[in-house]
């Protein structure tokens, strides 16, 4: 079954070229960077990317640990739409992949004349981003555990 933002691909007033572009990217190229500013929000099409985030160690030595892998059908970028923040995390292609990429302002504009289909859309987004939320406090609170662990803190 298509996802809302499949369907709204497939819609014949949200066309391509106006609302959304197709991007093509090649395995280890970035999409964007943490810190970076952007209006766009991300369909992979096909392929797969990985959102990684940028960790501060002792003496201002830096990691890079991979939070997610996202594959086909898969939403990212999607806080632009609700704030004007700089990204918060990196996203480098893994495999070759085939976006698309989607203008936030002219996708608000769109679901403010079609309201069904942007209710339909915002509500699968929301379940998106609870579902990660989820995710991300279960990887806080392991975190949180094991450096409790490895201080002798119980």
């Amino acid at each position: 079954m298509p996802n809302a933002f499949e369907k709204l691909l497939d819609h014949p007033e949200f066309r391509e070229g106006t609302f959304w572009t197709r991007k093509h990217v090649g395995s280890t190229e970035t999409i964007f960077n943490e810190g970076d500013f952007g209006d766009e929000i991300f369909l992979v099409l096909h392929g797969t990317v990985r959102v990684s985030g940028d960790v501060e160690l002792e003496a201002k030595r830096h990691i890079h640990p991979g939070v997610s892998d996202l594959g086909q059908d898969t939403v990212f970028g999607e806080l632009v739409l609700f704030d004007k923040q700089p990204r918060s995390a990196t996203v480098k292609a893994v495999t070759d992949c085939e976006l698309a990429v989607i203008n936030g302002a002219k996708l608000l504009s769109f679901f403010e004349k079609y309201p069904d289909i942007g209710y339909a859309t915002l509500r699968e987004l929301m379940s998106l981003l609870v579902d990660r939320l989820r995710k991300t406090n279960k990887k806080l609170f392991s975190l949180f555990a094991w450096g409790l662990k490895a201080h002798d803190i119980d």
